[in-house]
């Protein structure tokens, strides 16, 4: 590793030839110890740079950061550097995922209803055998209440759909003689807007 004492001069450092092989041995491992740990150090270091811009599009950054809620400048450029390579989109940080999040707690809370109900109603069991009641009223119960759990899920799935497939309202304050112009920016806001076009 570039930069690090060798195993050779961490030994020789510590006048190796004077030791006993038991010594030695323990000099290794915390050398490797060591070793180890500066090069976790190194791969986890983030690498930086300089981004030098212009003082009207800083301004724009700052407002399109303040309008998506993003406490950080670096988080809002790589999340926007990323999300235009991916050709997807900049969600703002925290009203579209707390809106998702309060919608997927309901649904849960919804699951969990119907988890109960199911146990307390529907489960009747046979006081004999202390099985599940096999009577067909028992099972269609139990199935009824299955169907409803799918129901549910089906719900949750397609909120979690709905939130990544829709635009949110700030790809929209793109001034249009941008949009007209990228054909990248374009075609994925048509597709969208034929899609809610054709559900209507």
């Amino acid at each position: 590793m570039k930069n690090f004492i060798s195993l050779y001069e961490f030994l020789k450092s510590y006048n190796s030839n004077a030791l006993s092989k038991q010594e030695v041995t323990e000099l290794k491992k915390q050398y490797r110890k060591l070793y180890h740990a500066e090069y976790n150090r190194r791969r986890k270091k983030p690498i930086t740079f300089t981004l030098r811009i212009k003082k009207q599009d800083y301004k724009r950054i700052k407002t399109m950061q303040k309008n998506l809620n993003y406490g950080s400048l670096n988080k809002f450029i790589i999340t926007t550097l990323l999300a235009y390579i991916d050709k997807g989109y900049v969600y703002p940080q925290d009203e579209s995922k707390q809106k998702l999040i309060n919608e997927i707690n309901a649904i849960g809370t919804n699951i969990n209803q119907v988890v109960h109900k199911l146990h307390m109603h529907s489960l009747r069991m046979d006081a004999n055998t202390e099985t599940i009641d096999s009577s067909e009223e028992n099972l269609s119960r139990i199935l009824h209440g299955y169907k409803l759990l799918k129901i549910t899920i089906d719900q949750l799935k397609v909120s979690i759909m709905d939130f990544i497939n829709t635009p949110q309202p700030a790809l929209l304050g793109i001034p249009w003689n941008e949009l007209q112009q990228d054909k990248q920016k374009l075609q994925p806001l048509i597709h969208l807007l034929q899609k809610q076009l054709n559900s209507l």
